[in-house]
C-alpha cells in the first residue's frame, strides 16, 4: 500500500512538472502579430499570417491556423506588415533651420522631435543624418537610444569633410561662419584630413561623409 502511494505520489509531481513545462511553452513568445499580410526582406509575401516575437526578435512567420501562445496579441486583419525603411541620405537637420544660434536652438527643442516621431510613424525605423553640427547630431542620437526622443534610430557622420571652399561650405554657410565651422570641416592636404577623420572617429560617429564637389554659385 505504501508503495502504491509513493507511486502515486512521485506520479502526480510528474505530471505537475509536465503541466509546468506545458503552461511555459504557451508563453515562449512576448507578441503575436496575427492575420497580417505579411511582406519580407526578400519579397515573399504571407497572407493572413502571424508573426511571433519575443526579445525584440522576429522568431516565427506562420501562414494561415496556428497554435502559437503569447503574452500579448494584436489582431491586424486588413493590414500589411513589412520590414522598416531605411533613409540612407537624410538631413536631419536642414540648412534653413541653422543659419543662426537662436532659430538653430529652436529647431532641436521644438521642431525637431514632431520630424523625428513623423518619420517613425511613416514606418521609417532607420536613418543616416550626414552632415550634422557634430555635438548636436550625437546629443540627439543619444536621446533616441535612450528614450527621451521618440523616433527612427540614427546613424550619424557628424560635420561633412571638404575641401577649402567646397559645398556646403561655400555655398549654403558662405555668410554664416559659426554654422559653417559647426557643419563642416574643409581640409586642404592629406595631413588635415587624417586629423578631421580622427576627431570624428573618436567622438563616436558611425561613419565619414567625405564631399567631392565644389561649391555652387
Amino acid at each position: 500500500m505504501i508503495n502504491r502511494l509513493i507511486l502515486f505520489i512521485c506520479l502526480l509531481f510528474f505530471l505537475s512538472g509536465l503541466h509546468a513545462q506545458q503552461d511555459e511553452s504557451v508563453q515562449q513568445f512576448d507578441l503575436l502579430i496575427s492575420d497580417a499580410r505579411v511582406i519580407t526582406v526578400t519579397g515573399e509575401v504571407f497572407e493572413k499570417a502571424t508573426v511571433a516575437i519575443k526579445d525584440g526578435r522576429i522568431h516565427e512567420i506562420v501562414s494561415g491556423q496556428h497554435s502559437l501562445k503569447a503574452k500579448r496579441e494584436i489582431h491586424a486583419d486588413g493590414k500589411t506588415l513589412l520590414p522598416g525603411l531605411i533613409d540612407t541620405h537624410f538631413h536631419l537637420i536642414q540648412q534653413e533651420y541653422s543659419l543662426d544660434e537662436e532659430s538653430f536652438n529652436d529647431y532641436i527643442e521644438r521642431v525637431l522631435p514632431h520630424w523625428l516621431y513623423g518619420l517613425q510613424l511613416h514606418g521609417i525605423t532607420t536613418i543616416r543624418s550626414t552632415g550634422d553640427a557634430l555635438e548636436t547630431i550625437l546629443d540627439v542620437r543619444q536621446r533616441l537610444a535612450d528614450g527621451s526622443l521618440r523616433g527612427p534610430r540614427l546613424s550619424v557622420v557628424g560635420a561633412g569633410i571638404t575641401a577649402v571652399g567646397g559645398h556646403p561650405a561655400a555655398n549654403l554657410y558662405l555668410h554664416y561662419p559659426e554654422m559653417r565651422n559647426r557643419f563642416t570641416r574643409e581640409v586642404a592636404t592629406v595631413k588635415e584630413g587624417k586629423k578631421a577623420v580622427r576627431e570624428l572617429a573618436r567622438a563616436g560617429v558611425d561613419s565619414i561623409n567625405v564631399v567631392i564637389q565644389g561649391s555652387l554659385p
